[in-house]
């Protein structure tokens, strides 16, 4: 298991910040209004493949983690609900009178074929990624965040002839939908000749729901959490000031994403029953605490060092979402260690405490950015974002601790052993080192 959380840190981590290094080259080219159509697409298509789903892909790790000869009968299932629910998404996107919503809706309207496709592909490429986690092959699921990360670099790297913004606009929303195709094609093709074999074991499509709607429930407050305050400072403040803030808050995410998915790893792990997931997912909480509090004093040193450095990557008009991302590195700590927690209670089933912390949160968000965002602009939305997490947090380990029986004493000796082995391990390798560079 350490090797593949080794691997996946790399891997992600190598996709997130080609990802990153992409939309801050992007953010340049298309300037505050363009970033802010882009964030926007990027944020709607997130939730509306949420909601169409209803938690299936949730329901998919869990099933396919416990009996991987279910794949077949859990993908059939799943397409199934998928033509359905996107024919009903579909019928009322193009349906709604988008101009008279909002004004920031209104912007995007000449978007939505491209939208609507977004939301297709994305929808396949998260049922195909959780079932590669679901069948632990942790190959396929990192392949499927580095190749279309690789392929938006490409993008932002190639400099278009054209310098009209709207169609710049459309370019780059073009680049996201085929960069995500391009990992549908290579994992569905990888899945289909590997796995799904003539042994099939029936998941029945009413079971799959019974575990997902908690699994909805989760990720559709967790993406609102993610995603929320973009609407809100769009609404309030403009597209402009949205697409600043964008920048700082998915440039906070780089540091999150990497816990995440180390993270992941655990939830097919606990769904199978391993007699150590408690003390993995200890170590793997204390690991992600560790890492995140390390990346967010570097990254507030080299902020404080270099005040101007992100604005000269994306443009003077990015400035202010320096601010942005050093009041989001509390969330960043906090939230690398909800992710752990809740990846092991998605591999008990997803109780109840797993939806709560995010459906908490939700709320918390919601009024912290009401009373913040009209008087403090992007710094109060940033703000809210990390004083919600406190409430994620605190749901999350009563979950967890309870759930597993983990009481105070036992996660003070875990902590001790984790120091030790940590030593050791450390002690071990500068003795291999010493041992090859002098000979002894």
């Amino acid at each position: 298991m350490l090797r593949w959380i080794r691997w996946t840190v790399l891997a992600q981590g190598l996709g997130y910040s080609s990802h990153l290094l992409a939309m801050l080259l992007l953010a340049r080219l298309l300037g505050p209004v363009g970033q802010g159509k882009l964030a926007a697409f990027q944020a709607g298509g997130q939730i509306c493949s949420t909601l169409i789903w209803f938690g299936i892909p949730g329901s998919v790790v869990y099933f396919v983690g416990r009996n991987r000869n279910s794949v077949r009968s859990v993908l059939h299932t799943s397409a199934f609900w998928l033509v359905i629910s996107y024919f009903l998404f579909a019928a009322v996107l193009f349906g709604l009178p988008i101009e008279e919503l909002a004004a920031q809706a209104a912007a995007i309207q000449p978007y939505m074929f491209l939208f609507a496709l977004f939301v297709l592909v994305l929808a396949i490429f998260v049922l195909l990624q959780s079932t590669a986690l679901g069948l632990q092959d942790y190959f396929t699921y990192n392949m499927m965040t580095l190749i279309p990360a690789l392929a938006l670099l490409g993008l932002a790297l190639y400099q278009p002839d054209t310098t009209a913004p709207d169609a710049l606009v459309n370019l780059v929303m073009s680049g996201y939908v085929i960069a995500h195709l391009f990992g549908v094609v290579l994992s569905g093709a990888k899945i289909r000749s590997t796995y799904i074999g003539s042994v099939e074991s029936k998941v029945r499509l009413l079971s799959q729901l019974w575990v997902g709607w908690r699994a909805f429930l989760s990720s559709l407050a967790g993406l609102l959490l993610f995603r929320v305050d973009l609407f809100l400072v769009g609404f309030f403040l403009g597209l402009e000031e949205l697409g600043v803030y964008s920048i700082g808050l998915f440039a906070a995410e780089l540091v999150t994403k990497i816990p995440h998915w180390s993270a992941s790893i655990l939830t097919p792990v606990v769904a199978s029953g391993d007699t150590e997931s408690v003390k993995k997912t200890l170590y793997l909480f204390f690991s992600s605490l560790l890492f995140a509090m390390l990346a967010a004093v570097i990254l507030l040193s080299v902020l404080l060092l270099f005040p101007g450095l992100l604005g000269a990557i994306t443009g003077a008009e990015f400035q202010g979402s320096q601010v942005c991302l050093l009041l989001l590195l509390p969330r960043v700590v906090m939230q690398s260690g909800v992710s752990v927690l809740a990846s092991n209670l998605a591999g008990k089933g997803y109780p109840w405490y797993h939806p709560g912390g995010n459906i908490l949160a939700l709320l918390c968000l919601l009024v912290l950015d009401l009373l913040l965002i009209p008087h403090f602009g992007i710094s109060g939305a940033a703000a809210a974002n990390s004083l919600s997490y406190v409430a994620c947090f605190a749901v999350e380990w009563l979950g967890f601790s309870r759930i597993n029986n983990v009481n105070i004493s036992k996660f003070a000796d875990s902590f001790r052993q984790y120091v030790f082995e940590g030593k050791r391990a450390l002690l071990s390798f500068y003795n291999s080192r010493f041992q090859s560079c002098y000979g002894r």
